[in-house]
């Protein structure tokens, strides 16, 4: 389709004489030439015009009846010759013979042939209609001004002689003789071709340059092509991609029951849905999956538009769309097809702002805001922010959804699904710990899949590729989720209430539906943010971590909109939300002395009070946290430092070589000097771990051990004793 395009858009701007595939378009130039040349003075151009537009008969006529009385003797041994001439090029040799002869002879040829010609049109003065053009415009609404407009545009693009007769007249005279041949008047061919006019709007016509002429109104190529072929179904060639069916159902997206209703909704009335999200998060099959869900099929508007417009540039690539998507929701059945129009975010941001003053072929944003609401047929607009996208323009659809990144349960589910499909052999938990480690998109599943389909080892080929891409420039598509430490034991952890009860509560009160608010203080190392995450995944959900760094910003009000988007990406996916640091985010407005401190401790205030599901705020320093934002936790815990009888677990977690709860001699010797140390943290074992596994010592003593862990305690207390 893109080749014959091409060829065809070479030939039409070159120029060519009129081919007629048909009588009927035949009968269409022959009443554009003969209208033409009631409105052009007779010059050369047009003598070679209706030697063209005639038959061979009616040229034999005129070389009996004109050439031969009015030329001069000496040419007629040229006018014999022009027996012999095949049909074909009967018409340029009288006209060679005409030039070298006397070019007064148009003065006669003309009107001569315009009699001829006037016998061969049907009576009446109207252009004849061909099918394919009464097709077209009963399928797009047109009228009887609009459709024969396009049918002599048309005709008179496709004919070197047109052309060239017009672009020997004035620029007022070729538009008078172009509008009569439509059989309008200058004004109304003004009025139906201009920016904003109906043609315009569907796409049909287009401009090159700034329509300073008639000629710089052309018809857009899939028109041309279905006028070519005589097909009403190749106007849709080349607007929409192949169609497919839906790969999942909207129940395997990570989108509320209430959502899809609502979707559906806007839908079945014909309504605009706009859906927004970060690349790679699986909009475009939620779309075909919505679609069918409905018993409806998805025709998606092309993306690559330059193959479909006569003057394609990078600046015009938006607005190409722009109209375009007029001509597409005409070929639309509103009953049975759903217009789909992918990659939107230039069309959507080209309405004047930033993109304008790149040059991005922008537009009149009530040009957009026209289109939304003229729409009649249901579409899908999918875009990757929404922060551009003119308020005008969002007010026109029928609803907005933030499409969430695919859940922990989403994510296993499309995983495990696509294995299967693909035939691929995996062990039994990998889908879920995979899940559990990674957040991957719908793209970055495909691509994980594929992977271990042609792997020999496919558990090794998908540990490699997901280090490599989780590290590399698709890491957005395969972000590494937080998660508790392998050598995590919640049974370690010194928590009042203790962790087992703290576990149930939560389990209790998220299997009844109900929020949960914890806030778990207490110094560092005694597993706060591990236990957070450690509940998290005994909930089977992700844990979404955010510190400081992820919400805090430099620049005033932009900390505000991150904390409100972090509720509500944590609401919409069903996530733990974790606090870690929470003291530098939840500050006592006491201590502010900035506007921006209180606005800040102000959106997190209403916040946590709205929020639905479970958030943890852990923090070393809870007298640091503002009073009202204590108060809205529903249950507080401390983490303190290891008791003495946790201490030989603790130490055969990260040291098993030693049997710490025998009654051995060097390790109960260790274990005495540990009780009668400092408060130990987990964190104290495990860096005391971490360091000793560089040591060169060949066999770590007990005692070796205990002055490493001792080491990092003291380091631990010294630093808070300084304020760090």
């Amino acid at each position: 389709m893109e080749r014959n395009i091409r060829r065809f858009k070479k030939r039409y701007r070159g120029g060519s004489a009129f081919p007629p595939a048909h009588d009927q378009w035949l009968a269409v130039h022959r009443a554009v030439a003969l209208s033409l040349s009631e409105s052009l003075e007779p010059s050369e151009e047009l003598t070679h015009l209706l030697l063209h537009a005639v038959d061979a008969e009616d040229i034999h006529r005129l070389i009996e009846d004109v050439v031969l009385q009015e030329i001069d003797p000496s040419h007629l041994s040229r006018v014999q010759a022009l027996q012999k001439c095949a049909p074909r090029e009967l018409a340029s040799a009288v006209r060679s013979l005409m030039n070298r002869a006397d070019v007064e002879l148009n003065y006669i040829a003309v009107p001569y042939l315009r009699e001829r010609l006037a016998e061969r049109v049907v009576p009446g003065g109207d252009i004849p209609m061909p099918e394919v053009a009464a097709e077209i415009a009963e399928l797009l609404e047109l009228s009887d001004e609009e459709i024969t407009i396009l049918v002599a545009l048309h005709v008179i693009g496709e004919s070197g002689d047109l052309q060239g007769c017009l672009r020997d007249e004035n620029g007022r005279e070729a538009l008078r003789a172009v509008a009569k041949t439509a059989g309008c008047s200058v004004a109304e061919f003004s009025e139906l071709t201009r920016n904003g006019s109906r043609l315009y709007n569907y796409g049909l016509v287009q401009y090159r340059g700034h329509r300073d002429s008639w000629d710089d109104i052309n018809l857009s190529a899939p028109l041309m092509y279905s006028f070519i072929s005589g097909g009403v179904d190749d106007l849709r060639a080349g607007l929409f991609t192949e169609p497919r069916r839906a790969a999942y159902v909207p129940e395997e997206f990570a989108v509320p029951t209430s959502e899809c209703s609502v979707m559906a909704g806007v839908l079945k009335r014909s309504g605009a849905l706009l859906l927004a999200g970060s690349p790679g998060v699986g909009k475009t099959e939620f779309a075909y999956a919505l679609a069918e869900a409905q018993g409806k099929h998805i025709r998606a508007l092309t993306v690559d538009v330059s193959g479909l417009s006569m003057f394609p540039s990078r600046e015009s690539s938006s607005r190409d769309r722009l109209l375009l998507t007029r001509m597409a929701q005409s070929l639309i059945d509103p009953t049975t097809e759903v217009l789909l129009i992918d990659e939107a975010d230039a069309l959507l941001q080209g309405a004047g702002g930033f993109l304008s003053m790149l040059g991005g072929g922008s537009y009149d944003k009530a040009e957009l805001n026209e289109l939304l609401e003229e729409l009649k047929v249901p579409s899908i607009w999918i875009t990757n922010a929404i922060s551009r996208i003119p308020a005008s323009a969002m007010r026109r659809f029928g609803h907005v959804y933030d499409f969430p990144r695919p859940d922990l349960r989403t994510r296993e589910r499309m995983l495990s699904e696509r294995l299967a499909q693909q035939e691929v052999s995996t062990a039994p938990r990998f889908a879920r710990s995979t899940a559990q480690r990674y957040d991957l998109s719908p793209a970055a599943i495909e691509r994980l899949v594929s992977v271990m389909k042609a792997a020999d080892d496919p558990a090794v080929a998908a540990e490699d590729y997901l280090q490599a891409a989780s590290g590399g420039p698709l890491s957005e598509e395969f972000r590494i989720l937080p998660a508790p430490a392998g050598e995590f034991d919640p049974q370690l952890c010194a928590a009042v209430p203790p962790a087992t009860e703290l576990l149930t509560d939560v389990v209790r009160r998220s299997e009844a539906g109900r929020g949960v608010r914890l806030l778990f203080a207490g110094p560092p190392g005694g597993g706060k943010t591990q236990f957070a995450l450690y509940l998290a995944a005994e909930l089977g959900r992700e844990a979404m971590l955010r510190r400081p760094s992820d919400l805090l910003s430099p620049y005033v009000g932009v900390a505000e909109k991150q904390i409100a988007a972090m509720f509500r990406e944590a609401r919409q996916s069903g996530a733990v939300l974790v606090l870690d640091e929470a003291d530098a985010l939840l500050g006592n407005r006491a201590n502010a002395q900035r506007s921006w401190e209180l606005s800040q401790a102000a959106e997190f205030l209403q916040g946590i009070q709205e929020f639905p599901g479970i958030l943890i705020a852990c923090t070393n320093r809870v007298e640091h946290i503002d009073p009202a934002l204590r108060r809205r936790f529903h249950r507080h815990a401390h983490f303190g430092a290891l008791r003495a009888d946790m201490l030989p677990a603790a130490l055969g977690r990260f040291f098993p070589q030693y049997s710490w709860a025998a009654e051995q001699a060097a390790e109960q010797a260790a274990l005495k000097r540990l009780c009668a140390g400092p408060a130990l943290m987990m964190s104290d074992i495990a860096t005391a771990a971490d360091v000793l596994a560089f040591s060169d010592e060949p066999k770590l003593s007990p005692d070796r051990i205990v002055e490493e862990i001792l080491s990092n305690a003291s380091a631990r207390d010294m630093t808070r004793s300084v304020g760090f």
